[in-house]
Order: structure tokens, then C-alpha cells, then sequence
């Protein structure tokens, strides 16, 4: 039946797309809140997300999304809807294995939960989602990404709500250092680097 069927979410690509074609310059991260299938009422769970497959990067690395990638395969391996599709030459050709398995390691372990949007967070170059996770199981996630140029070091601190209190999280890419524990509330100061190629961060309960 027409309702069964599952749909690649080009428009979420095209975000994507365009972020790697322009950078900060003219992206606004907060916009990861409502683009794509992926968060249209009645595609969410239908919607299959990529960062590239066999037609948008035919040729070479340098097609398709070619900047800030890890921030698209973070959005969409944490994420609570849609079906995540990795392209195996970023997996297996382009040398993003190891980033890419940590990634695989926090939707296997951790991206569990209903999820949740931080407007309050979010601005023009950093996003921010929260993964609430299951309780008792030591599951969830504080996922934050930036657009930060190339090269650039600087670390954002962000007051975010984990929806889990009293509870101490590490950076599970090791992008960020050090550990944050949340108060009686749940809220933390988590971080993110201003930087494409660090500019991913998911942060998971220590202890699991």
C-alpha cells in the first residue's frame, strides 16, 4: 500500500547540500528544527535520510556534500524519526569510518527516548537536540553542531535542558574534552567546537 512506502528525503539533502556549498555565511543551523521529510507530519517515520548516495556523488569526493558531512550523518544517526542510509564510499572510500562507527556506536547505544528540540539553545550556527532516553538503561543523548569554518578551535557552551538530572555525560567523538554533570533540574553546560571538522558533538551518560 501507498502508505507503507518509505521516501529518500531529498530536501533535508538539499540543506545539507547547501550548507557545503556556503558554509555559515548564509546557513542557518536553527532551521535543522523543521527541514526535510524527516520532520514533516506524516513522513517522519517514512522519511530515509542520507548525506550522499550513487546520484548526488557520482564522481568524486568532492561532489555531493563535500563539507561538513559529519554534521549531516550526526543529525541523522541520533535523530528519533526517519531511516538512516550511509553511503559506503564515505564509509569505505573517503576515510570517514572511524567517525562514522562512533556515530553508529551512539544510535546503538544510546540515541533512545523520545527527542526533543532546544529552541531556547539554538542559534544561527549552533543546533542543538536531546534524546531523553529510557530510564534505568543508562540510554540518551545531548547532540550539539555547529558551522564553524575550517580550521577554527573555538568552543561554544550552550545551557541545555538533557532531560536527565543529576547525571554525568562525556563526548562520545571526543571532539570535546571533559565531562558535564547535569543538575537536579537536568540542565548542563554542554559544548561544541566552532569547527568543521570537530564541530560534532554527541554526548552520552558516562557508566554504559
Amino acid at each position: 500500500k501507498s502508505d507503507h512506502l518509505n521516501v529518500f528525503d531529498f530536501p533535508l539533502h538539499k540543506y545539507f547540500l547547501n550548507l557545503a556549498d556556503y558554509g555559515g555565511e548564509e546557513n542557518d543551523m536553527r532551521d535543522l528544527a523543521r527541514v526535510g521529510l524527516v520532520n514533516a507530519t506524516g513522513y517522519q517515520d517514512r522519511a530515509v535520510t542520507f548525506a550522499d548516495n550513487h546520484d548526488t556523488n557520482r564522481d568524486n569526493e568532492a561532489s555531493g556534500v563535500h563539507h561538513y558531512k559529519y554534521q549531516a550523518y550526526a543529525y541523522m544517526l541520533t535523530r528519533e524519526h526517519g531511516t538512516p542510509c550511509i553511503w559506503w564510499k564515505d564509509f569505505y572510500v573517503y576515510g570517514m569510518h572511524e567517525g562514522i562507527g562512533k556515530l553508529l556506536l551512539a544510535r546503538k547505544y544510546y540515541a533512545y527516548g523520545k527527542g526533543h528540540e532546544v529552541p531556547d539553545a539554538n542559534d544561527k550556527d549552533v543546533y542543538c537536540y536531546v534524546r531523553e532516553g529510557i530510564p534505568g538503561t543508562g540510554t540518551g543523548l545531548v547532540l550539539l553542531l555547529s558551522d564553524g569554518p575550517a580550521g577554527e578551535k573555538q568552543i561554544v557552551t550552550k545551557r541545555i535542558n538533557s532531560r536527565q538530572p543529576n547525571t554525568t555525560f562525556y563526548d562520545l567523538t571526543g571532539n570535546v574534552d571533559g565531562t558535564v554533570t547535569t543538575n537536579a533540574e537536568g540542565y548542563g553546560d554542554f559544548k561544541v567546537r566552532m569547527s568543521e571538522g570537530e564541530g560534532w558533538s554527541v554526548w552520552v551518560p558516562t557508566g554504559k
